[in-house]
């Protein structure tokens, strides 16, 4: 099943990471980080892969840019 992504609201404050390509996600980087505040708009995705979830973000106002929040609390935005 290919989960796709959809639009949220930030809800409560958080950071999220540049994520940088690697060969995989296992010995890729993140760089980076943003501030999220309530009321931001976002293109999220749930993410997991080798032990680490959270969720993959596009970020309105960074491009094309691809950023990952390191939680797999949904606490923090609403669909």
């Amino acid at each position: 099943m290919q989960v796709q992504c959809v639009f949220a609201r930030v809800t409560r404050t958080i950071k999220v990471y540049r994520f940088i390509w690697g060969g995989n996600f296992a010995n890729s980087r993140l760089g980076k980080g943003i501030w999220l505040t309530p009321g931001r708009h976002i293109h999220i995705k749930p993410f997991y892969h080798m032990g680490k979830d959270g969720y993959m973000l596009h970020v309105s106002g960074h491009g094309s840019k691809t950023y990952y929040a390191r939680t797999n609390s949904t606490s923090w935005f609403k669909y």
